[in-house]
């Protein structure tokens, strides 16, 4: 019987070779496997070492997201993947915050090290930016050497503001929220409008200023 055709693996027949063909075949078998093998892998030029967990991992889009450990302020994160052995330009994680921040806080990722993470425009977080049980997206600057926080989504997908946030562009997300109580002293610049929906609790001590120029609209 002769030989079977195949070009990549999955055309291969598991039944072949019978066990009656001719065992002068067998050295075409083996040519056969080994290049369905190359055909299929064509850029494979080196060890491939990840479990099949970690490839798995890696196809469902799990390799980016985690739940995040640590504490409040100290985040630390273990992502299920060989790939990140170093904080490298524009890595970027999705992580589930495990508590409310109530400041400057930082993250380990896979031991590598802590990094600090600061709002996009590099200023430091305030409390409350990062909120237990919502995902949170931080992208690695090797320029700053610090994690960048993306606007943060809570459980129903909408966008928390935070004082001091800055929003341009379209709107992407359907429902805005600001906080219910004013615990940063905030203030709006000259030509920038702002709106706020109450009742709204302003703590002690704090202040909020109306540049002139600026317009604020209360809800």
């Amino acid at each position: 019987m002769s030989v079977e055709s195949a070009t990549y693996v999955n055309q291969l027949d598991s039944s072949k070779p019978a066990s009656g063909d001719p065992r002068s075949e067998g050295d075409d078998h083996i040519r056969l496997l080994k290049s369905t093998i190359q055909a299929t892998f064509p850029n494979i030029t080196g060890a491939v070492t990840p479990t099949q967990s970690q490839l798995n991992g890696v196809f469902l889009g799990q390799a980016t997201y985690v739940a995040g450990g640590g504490a409040a302020d100290a985040y630390t994160a273990s992502i299920n993947t060989v790939q990140i052995t170093s904080y490298s330009d524009g890595l970027t994680l999705l992580v589930k915050s495990p508590a409310t921040n109530t400041g400057a806080s930082t993250i380990n990722v896979n031991s590598l090290g802590v990094k600090t993470i600061v709002r996009n425009d590099g200023t430091t977080l305030s409390a409350g930016d990062l909120v237990s049980g919502s995902v949170f997206q931080i992208t690695y600057n090797s320029t700053t050497g610090k994690f960048h926080l993306a606007s943060a989504l809570s459980a129903t997908g909408a966008y928390v503001q935070k004082a001091g946030d800055t929003m341009t562009g379209a709107l992407t997300v359907p429902v805005v929220m600001n906080a219910a109580t004013l615990s940063t002293s905030t203030t709006i610049p000259a030509d920038f409008n702002a709106s706020m929906v109450g009742p709204l609790t302003v703590a002690s001590g704090v202040t909020l200023t109306v540049t002139s120029g600026a317009t604020l609209v209360f809800l």
